[in-house]
């Protein structure tokens, strides 16, 4: 009787471990791979559409971050929660962030088909996020956090080293909101002025810098990169454009690196009432964010102060 008992026990043991097998199973045919949560970073894609691996070198500035994460779910030790169809997840239960050089930065992700997604509804959230590399060694990871805010998952750390140019000037902008349009603007020591309207020299913006793009729908970045700067005052300053509907406050970071140095990193929250689309720009109004100021010393060198 006690040998019958525990062969009953060990066969519903073997139809446990199975359930979960098949479980398991499934969610890694869905492309979730295990946990809730799960980032995977797949490469960088140049502008030319070439792929770099981890620890690889890549000659173009401009990359594109792309991977997957799966939704946080809470429960997620549960077999029902397990269970649960990805296909009937809408909304991202969550947040996920790149940390980008030591930075973490909000991205968004799409499961709709859309933004190189390959399959709307299928519970593979995609990401594909341009940013402008330093000189050097540049590290990304993904984290992505639930609506409490805590962390569920981690992609490994991606590392890829830039045989590029030193910038005398290299400055991101990113922000907290989908769907905003914040934008980045400079002026050098001649007034030539630096904008989504003239993002090149050519386009009648300062000489020998750029602005990469101009970002109208959320979170960013945009990019602003001279490789010889001038002697003289750079002026810094943001304009929350447009809102799209979004009734809450947006919050942005820009970060500075003057010759390949340390970033300056600054912070800002704007409100509603701050969003203009007023083109005048000789003055600092007062739904205008000044800032930095970079004194240039020339190609190599120079300071950053705030405002």
């Amino acid at each position: 009787m006690e040998r019958k008992g525990v062969s009953v026990i060990a066969i519903l043991i073997l139809i446990v471990v199975i359930a979960v097998v098949g479980v398991g199973a499934y969610l890694l045919l869905k492309g979730g791979g295990g946990a809730f949560g799960d980032a995977y970073i797949a490469g960088l894609l140049d502008e030319n559409g070439n792929l770099t691996a981890n620890g690889g070198t890549t000659t173009q500035r401009i990359q594109y971050i792309k991977g997957t994460v799966q939704n946080p779910q809470a429960g997620q030790a549960a077999l029902t929660a397990m269970a649960m169809s990805l296909s009937s997840q809408t909304t991202f239960n969550g947040k996920i962030y790149l940390k980008f050089n030591g930075s973490d930065e909000e991205i968004p992700v799409y499961d709709d088909g859309t933004h190189e997604d390959a399959t709307a509804g299928d519970g593979i959230w995609t990401f594909k996020e341009a940013r402008v590399l330093i000189s050097g060694t540049n590290t990304f990871q993904i984290t992505v956090k639930n609506l409490a805010e805590d962390i569920v998952a981690q992609s490994e750390v991606f590392t890829v080293n830039a045989d590029i140019p030193v910038m005398d000037i290299w400055m991101q902008i990113t922000w907290d909101t989908d769907l905003t349009d914040v934008d980045l603007h400079v002026w050098d020591p001649h007034e030539n002025h630096t904008y989504f309207g003239q993002k090149t020299e050519a386009a009648g913006g300062i000489p020998g810098a750029e602005l990469d793009v101009d970002d109208v729908n959320g979170y960013g970045p945009e990019h602003f990169t001279m490789q010889s700067a001038q002697a003289g005052n750079y002026v810094v300053k943001v304009r929350y454009y447009s809102a799209h509907g979004v009734n809450e406050n947006t919050t942005a970071t820009v970060r500075i690196s003057i010759a390949g140095g340390a970033y300056h990193t600054y912070t800002h929250t704007f409100t509603l009432d701050d969003v203009t689309t007023e083109t005048s720009y000789d003055a600092t109004y007062g739904y205008d964010w000044h800032v930095a100021t970079l004194s240039m010393t020339g190609t190599g060198g120079g300071t950053v102060t705030a405002g």
